[in-house]
């Protein structure tokens, strides 16, 4: 939502008071996202003092604009004003009649979940978590570079916001096909959303992304001290790609009119279609991992 003329930047502190006199809900939804970026910024420069990194504190700021779109600089984190807009006004409630639990149906219809918002700010400051920005003299060509490091940023985002659901989901007595698919269906949210606003130009479809993160999503565990099923060979991998598939069928199949359903629909046409076998975004990653992880000190 633009508050401000078009293109100019804004504090936190402007945008949250315009906001809250434009709709006092937005303004409240708002001061919580702005929050909750700050507490992931504060957790980042945790983790990168651990691995010896220098912290990483920027001024966030709100460009008054109709892209979805987020970036970082080495002393700014802007923020599209379109991004808070967006994830606003998107509601969970179309999935209700997926689930079978009580708890899962009225937190669907509740409006309560935020992991839309949490997801695009995860993505970007992973790029400052594997220092993708900081790495020369790579080995590839620098669309299979932005490819595959958007890919790692998508991935880490992904699990993010799954780490976070089964902390906040806990108490209500959610299996965790359930807290998994809701985690893709956030992403699915995400970049339904931006394949809305795309101009033509990405380096990857919203297609290919979506794919990359739901291999991601299936074959985590629950414990995060287990290390994942990379092979996708295990019951647990098999069984939780089924179930999110399934649902995505299944509300293909209910609404087959709807705008989202379309998206879908085009998302498992393209996982049909695909040669999963040669998945050139994979193959690049495996060509730069070693120096994204020797430049970030990070795992990959």
């Amino acid at each position: 939502m633009v508050l401000g003329d078009l293109d100019t930047f804004m504090s936190i502190d402007d945008y949250i008071n315009a906001a809250k006199v434009h709709d006092i809900k937005y303004g409240e939804y708002v001061e919580n996202s702005l929050c909750f970026v700050q507490k992931a910024l504060d957790n980042l420069n945790t983790e990168l003092l651990k691995i010896n990194r220098v912290e990483y504190k920027p001024e966030i700021r709100i460009k008054n604009s109709n892209v979805l779109n987020s970036e970082v600089s080495s002393y700014a984190f802007y923020i599209n004003s379109e991004v808070l807009s967006t994830c606003y006004k998107i509601c969970f409630s179309k999935y209700v009649n997926l689930f079978i639990n009580k708890n899962m149906k009225n937190l669907l219809i509740q409006k309560t979940l935020a992991t839309t918002f949490q997801f695009i700010i995860y993505h970007e400051l992973s790029h400052l978590f594997r220092a993708h920005h900081d790495i020369k003299n790579i080995s590839v060509n620098q669309i299979e570079f932005i490819q595959s490091t958007e890919m790692d940023a998508d991935l880490i985002a992904a699990a993010k916001i799954y780490r976070i659901l089964q902390v906040d989901l806990k108490n209500l007595g959610l299996n965790d096909l359930d807290i998994k698919a809701i985690a893709f269906l956030s992403v699915v949210e995400v970049l339904y959303a931006m394949h809305l606003h795309t101009t033509g130009n990405e380096y990857q479809s919203e297609y290919q992304r979506l794919w990359d993160i739901f291999g991601k999503i299936i074959i985590l565990n629950e414990s995060p001290d287990i290390i994942p099923d990379q092979n996708f060979t295990s019951d647990i991998s098999k069984r939780n790609g089924h179930y999110i598939l399934g649902l995505l069928f299944k509300y293909r199949e209910k609404f087959p009119t709807d705008d989202i359903a379309i998206f879908i629909n085009d998302f498992l046409l393209y996982v049909i279609n695909m040669d999963i076998k040669n998945n050139t975004t994979n193959r690049i990653w495996d060509t730069i991992k070693n120096t994204v992880a020797c430049e970030s000190n990070t795992n990959v």
